[in-house]
């Protein structure tokens, strides 16, 4: 007991400089009278602190403001016992006592995590509609998605650079407080914002799925998967949003109210969301094995549809900043690492599921993704009713430019011994390259049709007689003189596979 009316006579130095720092108390003040500027809750956190440390009388401002191990135990114990309000107080009394010594700051990490991100995330979004545009004439449901979802993560990276600018980023203690209360009322914000932008990046990536894969069953799932991330992503929202009642409550502690534990529902989320991440990078898989693609081409599509999975790291990295924010005392401190993951998370998300749209400006790009950058054409044999079907890769190595007209429609009575060839050409032909000369082998026949465009946006379809497909010889096909067709060479690249049918779908 004598020790600690020792210790707490030898706050009075400590006490004396939070006066002298706010102009309120006389140097003549009694030690009650300095004692009596702090809450009488934080007094025995004080001294017993000051107890432990070794602090010598003469040299109490440097021990206290330069150790960080020190200032930490007592702000635990501090804010174990003492309510809101008075850390408010005590804040405010020894506020100008450590201000002449240095503080250490993470704020500069928050700044420079925003302004990489806005670096990567708003231009590649901004190409990927602009990419969409050119090439589909239109937006699709997973574009407009992507928008909405790069329009609130503005505001989001606003609220991060604004806190930090208060001061998050500091230690608990060395945080004005006037500055509270906006730094309450930021993170508030920025949580609910980061829901949205979250299960907006989601939605987008299975819609874009679901544009991609026709398939009935992956529909299916596809609509199944997105109502349950709509119905998440509200629940959640709602439970951030009225997480204390009154909700003045989140940024202003000091009235009564009742809050739910914040930190819980973060965890919860956060594992729900890495399930979500896997459950999503998994649904195309089945869909990737039934595409008749060259073992190159099905890596590149597989490389560009799992690049989601850099967000699933990124949700376990957050998730465990996570963990140890939820037994941190300071704060504002440690919560910058789970700030910095979080907006991490969304903007990665955004741009992973940007990125496969940008197959066509990835493959204008000499020397990358050169298993994308070949010309290639998908030929599909469609029969009559009850006859086999077809599926004609042709590899072109090259091509002589083709000019394609408008051609008068077969009769409806060739549909009975023709098969009806349909040619998607994943790009225009190459204009560099050189005309090979024909091939060697023709294969004409005298109820020959030709060539038809059903409209500006549709394939090119052509009806040849059901006899020319039972040769495995390459083909080509004689044109009228207003149609030209590229020329391929006849070289093993080309393959007739009749085993089975696949629709291809256009990615842009």
């Amino acid at each position: 007991m004598n020790s600690f009316r020792m210790w707490s006579l030898g706050l009075l130095p400590l006490l004396a400089g939070a006066v002298l720092a706010q102009n309120s108390v006389d140097m003549t003040t009694s030690p009650i009278a300095l004692l009596s500027q702090i809450p009488q809750c934080s007094v025995s956190c004080v001294t017993s602190t000051f107890l432990d440390s070794g602090c010598s009388l003469d040299a109490v401002a440097p021990c206290i403001c330069t150790n960080v191990t020190l200032l930490q135990q007592m702000s635990q114990c501090i804010q174990s016992s003492c309510t809101f309000q008075d850390q408010l107080e005590l804040s405010s009394s020894t506020g100008g006592f450590c201000r002449p010594y240095p503080h250490a700051s993470r704020s500069w990490e928050l700044k420079l995590v925003v302004a990489v991100l806005s670096v990567l995330a708003f231009p590649i979004v901004g190409l990927r509609l602009i990419t969409r545009w050119k090439v589909a004439g239109q937006l699709e449901l997973d574009d407009w998605i992507t928008l909405l979802a790069t329009i609130c993560l503005s505001p989001t990276l606003a609220c991060v650079v604004s806190a930090a600018n208060l001061g998050f980023g500091l230690h608990f203690w060395n945080i004005d407080v006037a500055n509270v209360q906006h730094l309450m009322q930021l993170s508030y914000a920025t949580q609910m914002l980061y829901v949205i932008v979250l299960i907006m990046a989601k939605l987008s990536i299975v819609a874009l799925f679901g544009r991609l894969f026709p398939d009935h069953r992956f529909q299916i799932l596809n609509k199944s998967v997105m109502a349950f991330l709509i119905c998440h992503g509200l629940v959640f929202f709602l439970v951030i949003m009225f997480q204390c009642t009154p909700i003045s409550g989140v940024w202003n502690p000091t009235t009564d109210q009742k809050c739910v534990d914040i930190q819980n529902v973060a965890l919860a989320s956060a594992i729900l969301g890495i399930i979500e991440d896997f459950f999503i990078l998994g649904m195309p898989i089945q869909q990737l094995r039934n595409l008749q693609l060259g073992k190159k081409k099905k890596l590149a599509v597989c490389f560009m549809l799992s690049l989601g999975s850099f967000a699933c790291i990124t949700s376990i990295v957050r998730l465990q900043a996570l963990v140890i924010l939820a037994k941190s005392y300071d704060i504002t401190w440690d919560n910058v690492d789970a700030v910095k993951w979080s907006i991490t998370e969304i903007s990665c998300a955004l741009i992973c599921g940007s990125l496969p749209a940008l197959r066509p400006v990835f493959k204008k790009i000499p020397g990358l993704f050169s298993t994308l950058r070949g010309s290639r054409a998908t030929v599909e044999m469609k029969g009559p009713a009850g006859r086999s079907s077809g599926h004609l890769s042709i590899r072109q190595r090259g091509l002589a430019a083709g000019l394609r007209s408008p051609v008068p429609e077969p009769s409806l009575s060739d549909w009975e011994d023709s098969y009806v060839i349909t040619i998607h050409m994943a790009e225009p032909a190459d204009v560099k390259m050189k005309p090979l000369p024909p091939s060697p082998s023709r294969h004409e026949s005298a109820n020959y049709q030709p060539p038809r465009r059903d409209s500006e946006k549709s394939p090119l379809s052509l009806w040849m007689p059901r006899t020319a497909m039972l040769h495995r010889t390459p083909i080509t096909l004689t044109t009228p003189t207003n149609v030209m067709i590229p020329r391929r060479k006849a070289n093993a690249e080309s393959e007739v596979d009749l085993e089975g049918h696949f629709s291809t779908k256009i990615w842009m």
